[in-house]
């Protein structure tokens, strides 16, 4: 059986260079698959999916609780987990036009709980911040992790910021939220 990998994450987390980066590698592909509700998305037997030849390893890339809701994928399913910054993560989810601020920081704040929760139950994973998600060791640990040898052309997109004016409250509840979680993830 390949071995699959999810990329959990959340809107405007910076993870979009990470999921590019992998998928321009041979021995990994991306699956966009997006729906982990049973076990039956370990089966490769996909409509409408074309899959390269022979990859040791898929991926795909997840950013909304509902996206995974099987626990017993979790002794058979690889993780990475990205956590981005607040202030950048809500400023570019709300110049998108996605959420509106109070929405978005509610998003944000529950997708953090959640990939927490998650990276409790995970057995063998991987988290990144954002800060690391440019440079070369994240996917060395993740290469090693799931033991393939691939060259990938590494390309440090940035991430364009969007300056934009979110309340102060909002943005003070979310940056407490990360940071909370932060700190509760790094001592796991």
């Amino acid at each position: 059986m390949n071995k699959i990998l999810l990329i959990i994450s959340h809107l405007e987390s910076g993870s979009d260079v990470l999921v590019q980066n992998l998928d321009s590698g041979v021995r990994i592909q991306r699956l966009n698959f997006n729906l982990y509700s049973n076990l039956d998305c370990l089966s490769f037997k996909r409509p409408n999916t074309e899959y390269r030849k022979r990859p040791e390893v898929y991926f795909d890339h997840i950013l909304y609780n509902h996206e995974f809701s099987c626990k017993e994928l979790f002794k058979y399913l690889n993780f990475v987990y990205v956590i981005g910054d607040p202030k950048k993560s809500l400023d570019n989810i709300v110049y998108n036009k996605t959420y509106d601020e109070r929405t978005a920081c509610n998003y944000y704040c529950f997708r953090i709980r959640r990939i927490y929760e998650m990276i409790k139950k995970s057995n063998d994973c991987l988290i990144f911040f954002d800060e690391d998600l440019h440079n070369n060791e994240t996917y060395n640990k993740i290469h090693q992790m799931l033991e393939i040898k691939d060259k990938i052309k590494i390309k440090n997109k940035t991430q364009d910021k969007k300056e934009i004016y979110i309340d102060r409250n909002i943005m003070s509840e979310a940056e407490s939220f990360y940071e909370k979680y932060r700190y509760k993830i790094k001592n796991i």
